[in-house]
């Protein structure tokens, strides 16, 4: 079952005792949701069953499209982020696990970070890449959900991109070359987007 992203929030957010309102106006509080993930390392979000969630943090061997890697290959390269995508076992290999975002299939990595020193980390992004012809399906997806986008641009080499401001999350699609890019679909707090990019 596909499964939307506002689902995905509203379930983190019952993990951590909170409120979707309360997580979307502030980014998710991780801290029982995290406790939860360690100790079952099992989430309902990919179209998997028993599919676990591995950071870059972790140590051990996870495939991504057929190669072998280690866990810290997931890291963004950004200082103080975690980045972490769902695996499911297979035989003897923790194989990426399928996942739709905004009803299209897509890698899906979750970025957590500590706005401050010593600060329990926060899930600040959800990011998709996929198919570049499934563009206009994630458009429309989120549109459904969101009403239509605050704003769209034209992107060099025929790309396209369309954001949705909303209260406590932003939303961006981009379509980075129609016949040759890839489909990226994000997910971001705002009150910690800037405090990422300066990092």
């Amino acid at each position: 079952m596909r499964r939307s992203i506002h689902a995905l929030l509203a379930a983190a957010v019952l993990l951590a005792g909170g409120t979707t309102s309360a997580a979307t106006a502030g980014g998710l509080p991780i801290v029982a949701l995290a406790s939860e993930l360690r100790a079952t390392r099992t989430v309902a979000f990919p179209d998997a069953a028993n599919a676990k969630l591995i950071c870059s943090g972790d140590t051990g061997s996870i495939v991504v499209n057929g190669t072998h890697y280690d866990a810290a290959a997931l890291a963004s390269g950004i200082a103080g982020v975690t980045s972490c995508r769902w695996f499911v076992l297979s035989g003897a290999d923790w194989v990426e696990a399928p996942a739709h975002l905004a009803d299209v299939r897509a890698h899906v990595t979750a970025n957590f970070m500590a706005p401050t020193a010593g600060a329990e980390p926060r899930l600040y992004e959800l990011v998709g890449v996929g198919a570049t012809g499934d563009f206009d399906a994630a458009v429309a997806s989120i549109t459904a959900s969101y009403g239509p986008p605050q704003a769209s641009d034209m992107l060099g080499g025929g790309g396209k991109q369309e954001i949705w401001q909303l209260p406590g999350i932003k939303i961006i699609v981009t379509q980075k070359d129609p016949q040759y890019g890839n489909l990226v679909i994000d997910y971001l707090q705002p009150d910690l987007e800037d405090m990422v990019a300066h990092h």
